[in-house]
């Protein structure tokens, strides 16, 4: 390619900018619009975080912790919704604090330079991964799971460079926020420091250490909350992790449903034998890599396999058989796996444009591999989309906040209800507070 096609290829691949991130965000509003107008609540966003802003001052707000760690992003949202507005317009300031973090990961695969994504192909099915990656439907659109994209965000930061100071202070800003918002983010940090280890860049220094800052904030509130009893079934996790990380997003929930129904019928998770014939998606793909692989590419996939398996193992309260075996269903705990889903897919995405440059047989075979994978997270991901809100009605549909917010007014209700059903809330009356109704009891799910 000459310098002049170089240029004009640099430019269009510019110019798309703006049209995709545009289409991104009118795919967000348009999935679920009862979500935007009048807007929702889901789960602890208002039980926990609003509930504690509507009824303490801002500053007890702010330097509180809740459910174990520390949620910057969730309380600033709450703090706004709280004091910006009348009540019955505050679920719809989280849900716009919500999309501001759901439309960071796609401006940064657009305005950073990701070597392994340079072509407009590529960055468009990057940003339709974050887009249609299942299982995305409890994450959508809610401040409580924002730091799954924001964890999604600081791994584009991790593999990509920025081109001028206004991003450059965006990147750091969003690793501050993402290591002060829960722990996903954190768990990137030394990765952070191995690519500056491996490229001394300066730009990768500030990056590391803007994180590691809050990530210790964030490690001194986790170590001084209760510790949460937890079981490290190691087995199960494998079968988890093959459901949820590949199944699931390349076959649809109907294949990752019949799986599991039949692993626990069987209890095949009780086998240990089986375990690394279950793992040999990530023992084929690791050795493909190795061969053919970049260094990008082996972060992000060492990457989504930690945030998986620390989720996993973390989340397990105890040996409730319920809870347990909950994660092998499609959508159990599928929050979790959202994230390294999608660096998942974008490892696929990156890796047929990194193999060397002799041909072989087997490296033909990895290529197509990888595309065929993508294009089928894809597609499943676009029929989710559209069927979503038939199909997963726990997670499109609720109660309606301007309603309850009369019934509650007119003292029709004690409590508010919420997304989704049967939560509930309860918020002090003007003429006072019940002692008892302090948010700061409330105990959530992790």
């Amino acid at each position: 390619m000459t310098g002049n096609q170089r240029t004009l290829s640099l430019e269009s691949s510019r110019s798309l900018r703006w049209p995709v991130l545009l289409v991104y965000l009118a795919l967000c509003l348009f999935r679920a619009p009862k979500v935007i107008w009048p807007g929702r609540f889901w789960a602890e966003e208002g039980v926990v975080y609003f509930r504690e802003a509507f009824s303490l001052p801002f500053w007890e707000v702010i330097g509180t912790a809740n459910l174990g760690y520390y949620s910057l992003w969730n309380k600033m949202a709450s703090i706004t919704a709280a004091y910006a507005v009348p009540l019955r317009f505050a679920p719809f300031i989280c849900v716009l604090f919500a999309l501001a973090v759901q439309l960071l990961p796609a401006w940064l695969l657009l305005y950073a330079r990701v070597p392994a994504l340079g072509s407009r192909l590529r960055q468009v099915a990057a940003v339709a991964l974050v887009l249609l990656v299942q299982p995305n439907q409890e994450v959508w659109l809610n401040t409580i799971n924002s730091q799954f994209f924001l964890g999604i965000s600081t791994a584009i930061i991790l593999i990509s460079t920025s081109a001028n100071r206004l991003t450059r202070t965006v990147r750091l800003g969003a690793l501050v926020i993402a290591g002060l918002t829960g722990v996903v983010s954190c768990v990137l940090t030394p990765f952070f420091w191995f690519e500056y280890a491996c490229t001394r860049n300066k730009q990768k220094l500030y990056e590391a250490l803007a994180l590691t800052c809050a990530c210790i904030l964030q490690a001194a509130i986790v170590l001084g909350s209760p510790e949460r009893a937890t079981h490290w079934h190691l087995t199960l996790l494998a079968f988890v992790l093959l459901t949820k990380q590949w199944i699931l997003p390349v076959l649809g929930h109907g294949a990752a449903a019949s799986f599991a129904t039949h692993v626990v019928q069987h209890q095949l998770y009780t086998v240990e034998l089986l375990v690394p014939v279950i793992l040999l998606p990530y023992l084929l793909l690791g050795f493909a890599l190795t061969r053919w692989g970049s260094r990008h590419a082996w972060l992000l996939f060492s990457a989504g396999i930690l945030i998986a398996s620390l989720s996993f193992l973390r989340s397990l309260p105890g040996t409730e058989p319920n809870w347990i075996l909950g994660h092998l269903s499609t959508i159990g705990g599928g929050r979790y796996y959202f994230a390294p889903n999608v660096l998942l897919g974008l490892v696929l995405l990156m890796a047929p444009r990194q193999v060397g440059t002799r041909r072989t047989h087997l490296r033909g075979v990895f290529r197509a591999t990888c595309v065929l994978l993508v294009v089928m997270m894809i597609t499943v991901g676009a029929y989710d989309y559209v069927t979503s809100k038939q199909r997963h009605l726990w997670f499109f549909d609720g109660p309606s906040w301007p309603v309850e917010v009369q019934n509650w007014e007119t003292n029709q209700a004690d409590r508010l209800q919420i997304w989704p059903r049967p939560w509930s809330m309860e918020l002090p009356k003007a003429d006072g507070q019940d002692p008892s109704s302090d948010p700061r009891q409330i105990r959530g799910r992790r």
